[in-house]
């Protein structure tokens, strides 16, 4: 098997001298699912190759602004529901950025989606400027399939082409994908994304299904990503801060699921919706049995694990969707630590709305 991957990368090189995998990928003709929708970030695109589903990665730098003061989606939200609009405390700057590594421009990397029971195979170009694996993070695999930095698998050096081949035995479930090779740098740059699995032969079983990689981050003024820092003071929902991030809408009496993963942070985010109680459905080991599922409001996302919540969308209105650490829905708080006294704080970090229409 080993050589096998050996071979595999050696082909996967010489198809690329023509031209760029993202060349490649505008030639084919890629088939992008659709049943999952994670707000600011790509669904990844295949190829079907006598029944295989072939995916293409690039592992490369990212520089993402994951604020804008003029990008503000929460505002007329706010403003259709009549809450606050008043005055607030403002940052002394109106965009950050991250200078990171990601996926096909991407922080998080875009989301695959396959079928239980699917064929793959995910070609892996490395356009950083250090070997890199790819970890798939809670999936069943053979063992030198499992992109454990060279443990258990080549690594893929800088300029090659990697290939990872396997079936997909793990029932339908959240799971991720992120750098299994010197993981605190990478993965604490940000090369980490989901990797779903729906049920085999079929579309999806809830019409409204949400993905959201919550993460913290230690952040410079230019984007610089302090990875080995234990303080965070910037929090993202999918790579964007509040008030960037989208709002969630859904009609009134949807099934509603959200899928939250945490594959790159130092600290766990406890992730409250107002206005419902909600069941938990599935971990990163895949979905929970009705018998064992619990109801909660708030749903702890400890790093290394996703967490999958469901409910009816049956209470209208404009509800809050946030981090419970309360400085985490705030952006870059030590700012205004150092500008007190501290008036009303703007809305910020890991925070966005669920709005639910009205029953008709």
């Amino acid at each position: 098997m080993f050589l096998t991957r050996l071979f595999l990368t050696t082909v996967v090189i010489a198809e690329i001298t023509s031209g760029s995998l993202s060349a490649i990928q505008t030639r084919e003709k890629l088939i992008t699912p659709k049943e999952v929708y994670t707000p600011g970030v790509k669904n990844l695109g295949y190829k079907m190759v006598n029944g295989v589903k072939v995916f293409r990665i690039e592992a490369e730098p990212v520089v993402k602004t994951i604020y804008n003061e003029k990008d503000n989606q929460l505002e007329k939200y706010v403003k259709k529901h009549n809450r606050y609009t008043g005055p607030t405390m403002s940052l002394p700057f109106s965009s950050q950025k991250i200078d990171g590594w990601g996926y096909n421009k991407s922080i998080p990397g875009p989301t695959i989606i396959v079928n239980e029971g699917d064929e793959v195979r995910i070609y892996v170009k490395n356009k950083l400027p250090e070997p890199t694996t790819i970890h798939w993070h809670g999936l069943i695999v053979p063992n030198n399939e499992d992109g454990a930095g060279g443990a258990d698998d080549p690594v893929i050096k800088p300029g090659n082409t990697g290939v990872y081949h396997f079936t997909i035995k793990n029932p339908p479930g959240t799971y991720a994908y992120h750098s299994g090779f010197n993981d605190p740098k990478q993965v604490g740059m940000g090369m980490s994304g989901f990797f779903i699995v729906l049920p085999k032969g079929g579309s999806n079983e809830v019409k409204y299904d949400f993905a959201i990689m919550v993460r913290g981050w230690s952040l410079k003024r230019d984007g610089t990503v302090d990875f080995l820092s234990m303080a965070n003071d910037w929090f993202t929902f999918n790579g964007l801060c509040a008030p960037n991030f989208p709002v969630l809408k859904v009609p009134y009496g949807a099934r509603v699921k959200i899928r939250f993963g945490n594959m790159g942070g130092i600290m766990a985010h406890p992730i409250h919706l107002h206005g419902y109680s909600f069941n938990i459905t599935g971990t990163e080991g895949g979905p929970i049995p009705l018998s064992a599922q619990w109801p909660a409001a708030t749903v702890p996302v400890f790093p290394g694990t996703t967490r999958t919540i469901e409910f009816v969308a049956n209470n209208p209105g404009l509800w809050r969707l946030h981090c419970h650490i309360l400085h985490h829905i705030i952006n870059d708080p030590p700012i205004f630590e150092k500008n007190k006294p501290i008036g009303i704080l703007p809305v910020g970090g890991m925070y966005t709305c669920l709005e639910v229409g009205e029953k008709e």
